[in-house]
């Protein structure tokens, strides 16, 4: 079998990882992306999405549809930010002609498996890029040496719950042309007991538990436990795990304290309303033009 080309960049090679995760243990907060590392945590997170999931198909499918009529005959790069495997990526590909794909994900497993799932649909083969959007500024200069000057549509699905909007939404407003549009998905508040059922499972928690194994400090933590919180004003669960007792630990050549019941956060996910999701679109010069409600909120954006 030929080798398949990916491109990774300076954000997710030796240093710059080596940098975040040294800093995580001590900040309190292990950063999202460290779930999704390995082929291991790749596989924990999509069974979670199998089982917990809402069924959102028929809101794409409506989405989707107002977006090809935003593209019309143009040819298209569609810009996959975050995109996992890639399945709804690959719904709204199959309806148009000769596009251009170009997945982007923190995980090269995952970014790899866009790109396969993909290839039968587009002009060219797609080429994978791994990339920490939050340290990526020059994404759209990347892209200036692929797309020969097409319109371009970006997809950010699933990246709006675990990412705080006042360091999401900047960087997507500046991968954005004028003449492009992006395609943002939120989840929504639906009640208590629903929204929580989705997070606190055993698939989850094996989910969020694989860094720790990973790290070699499980046994130092508690298992996760889930709460209703905030994150940047907006309503949040929050897991968090907490240490088993006071230590001294060296982390990546350094020591650093901690102390019983000293909690570590270990993941957020914002849960919107419509309403407030376009608020914060609107606060970030991202002007929602149409939408689709259904478990999801998704809606398509332009400058």
């Amino acid at each position: 079998m030929k080798p398949e080309p990916i491109w990774i960049h300076s954000s997710r090679q030796m240093a710059a990882v080596a940098s975040l995760r040294q800093s995580s243990l001590p900040s309190g907060k292990i950063p999202h992306l460290f779930h999704y590392e390995g082929l291991r945590q790749s596989q924990l997170w999509m069974e979670v999405a199998r089982a917990h999931a809402p069924n959102t198909e028929s809101t794409y499918h409506k989405i989707f549809q107002v977006a090809r009529e935003w593209m019309g005959d143009e040819p298209i790069h569609v810009v996959g930010l975050g995109a996992g495997g890639a399945s709804k990526e690959r719904k709204l590909l199959e309806g148009l002609t000769k596009p251009q794909f170009t997945p982007v994900d923190v995980s090269d497993s995952l970014a790899l498996l866009s790109a396969q799932q993909t290839r039968d649909l587009t002009e060219q083969p797609p080429k994978p890029l791994v990339a920490d959007l939050l340290a990526y500024p020059d994404l759209p200069e990347w892209l200036d040496e692929f797309d020969s000057g097409r319109k371009r549509l970006f997809t950010a699905f699933g990246l709006t719950p675990n990412t705080a909007p006042s360091e999401l939404l900047p960087v997507l407003r500046g991968f954005l042309r004028p003449e492009d549009a992006l395609l943002v998905s939120a989840n929504l508040f639906t009640s208590v007991d629903d929204v929580m059922s989705q997070y606190d499972n055993p698939e989850t928690r094996a989910w969020l538990s694989q860094v720790l194994i990973d790290w070699g400090i499980r046994d130092r933590l508690s298992k996760p436990a889930f709460r209703w919180g905030e994150i940047d004003g907006q309503t949040a669960v929050i897991a968090e795990s907490r240490w088993l007792e006071d230590a001294d630990l060296e982390w990546e050549g350094e020591m650093f304290h901690v102390e019983q019941s000293q909690v570590l956060r270990l993941f957020f996910s914002i849960r919107y309303t419509r309403e407030t999701f376009d608020k914060v679109l609107s606060a970030n010069q991202l002007q929602p033009k149409s939408g689709a409600t259904g478990g999801d909120y998704i809606c398509l954006v332009e400058r």
